[in-house]
């Protein structure tokens, strides 16, 4: 007899229409064993999982309902698993996650206590073969599942490869469609707080680069453009205001230099209680 606290409701998601979405497709596939490229890779997914702004999980087209203490530990263990990006953790990490949550301190849970976790993760997600155990770790094989986390840094390693600005800008704003917020809000465990500190920090960084490359080039417009689209997501980046304002500038739109100044200016004010740095005051002082 199966346990109802290890049941999930399932509710059907609306299936929207994608005119011309190709029952293959190329991009966003799992590591391992890929095809090169010009490959068609499956799709959809029978399993997706959704972490950037929420955490939700897609079965078969079915979103399942997580509900019940019985359920705390193997969702536990499969936010470490995301927050690995697919690589393999160890069970010892785990067991001691798995004691840290249930107030042992340092101590680790049973292997028992794991092994029953495990079990019940496998009732949760019945893929075949998506949970691989071996040499003492664990690992979610990413040929079975599809995590927008995990999609968002492949698009972003796109990005910093060859290419022209223009289209790496158009493979950035294919990244930014599926950011839409922080890793696993609400999950403050030690691996979750690495991972999404490291996707911030990656987006960010493959972003500013491809900045300096239009300002190099002299395309201002294009780097305004990308800026003004990473502000959507960082309205607080003191650096990002910096090079829009200088965008602006340099395309002499003085007037959106200065409204963008007095909207960073009050929301840094508002919500941090800081001002702007001296770097921007001084650009701005340069206008009077």
């Amino acid at each position: 007899m199966k346990s109802r606290a290890l049941a999930s409701r399932a509710v059907p998601v609306p299936q929207p229409h994608r005119p011309g979405k190709p029952e293959n497709i190329q991009d966003d596939g799992g590591s391992r064993g890929i095809p090169g490229p010009g490959v068609l890779l499956p799709w959809p997914y029978p399993l997706r999982i959704h972490t950037l702004g929420r955490f939700q999980v897609t079965l078969d087209g079915q979103v399942s309902r997580f509900s019940g203490k019985a359920q705390r530990r193997p969702l536990l263990i499969l936010h470490a698993l995301l927050a690995r990006g697919g690589r393999p953790v160890p069970v010892s990490h785990l067991r001691k996650l798995l004691g840290e949550a249930e107030g042992l301190d340092d101590a680790p849970c049973s292997r028992g206590a794991f092994d029953m976790a495990l079990s019940r993760l496998r009732h949760l997600l019945p893929v075949p073969g998506l949970l691989c155990l071996g040499d003492d770790a664990l690992s979610l094989d990413e040929d079975r599942v599809w995590v927008d986390a995990w999609a968002l840094d492949r698009r972003l390693g796109r990005v910093a490869g060859p290419g022209t600005p223009a289209r790496r800008l158009a493979l950035l704003g294919r990244a930014l469609d599926l950011y839409e917020g922080e890793f696993l809000p609400g999950n403050d465990s030690a691996p979750v707080l690495l991972a999404r500190e490291r996707l911030h920090a990656r987006l960010l960084r493959v972003a500013r680069h491809l900045g300096e490359d239009f300002e190099a080039r002299g395309d201002w417009s294009g780097a305004g453009g990308l800026y003004e689209r990473l502000r959507e997501h960082y309205p607080l980046d003191e650096n990002l205001c910096l090079h829009l304002l200088r965008s602006h500038l340099r395309r002499d739109q003085q007037a959106q230099a200065r409204g963008l100044y007095d909207r960073c200016r009050a929301l840094m004010a508002r919500v941090l209680g800081v001002l702007p740095g001296l770097e921007i005051r001084r650009l701005m002082e340069s206008l009077s």
